[in-house]
C-alpha cells in the first residue's frame, strides 16, 4: 500500500486529535508529546525523502536538457 505524503499528514493530525481526547493527567501529558514528537520526527523524516527525490528528479531533468 502506498500514500500520499498529504495523507500521511492527515492520519498524523487525526492520531493526536484523538490521543488528546485522552489526556487527563500530568502523565498521559507527557505521553502524550512523546507520541506527538515522535509522530513529527516521522513526518520530517519523510518530508526530506520527498525532497530529496524532487531535487534529483529536477537535477536528472537538467541533466538530459543540457546533454541535447
Amino acid at each position: 500500500m502506498y500514500i500520499t505524503l498529504q495523507q500521511f499528514k492527515d492520519a498524523i493530525k487525526n492520531i493526536k486529535s484523538e490521543w488528546n481526547e485522552g489526556v487527563n493527567d500530568s502523565h498521559t501529558l507527557a505521553h502524550y508529546r512523546g507520541v506527538c514528537k515522535g509522530l513529527d520526527i516521522l513526518l520530517e523524516h519523510f518530508k526530506k525523502i520527498e525532497e530529496d527525490k524532487n531535487e534529483i528528479r529536477i537535477r536528472n531533468n537538467k541533466d538530459k536538457k543540457d546533454c541535447r
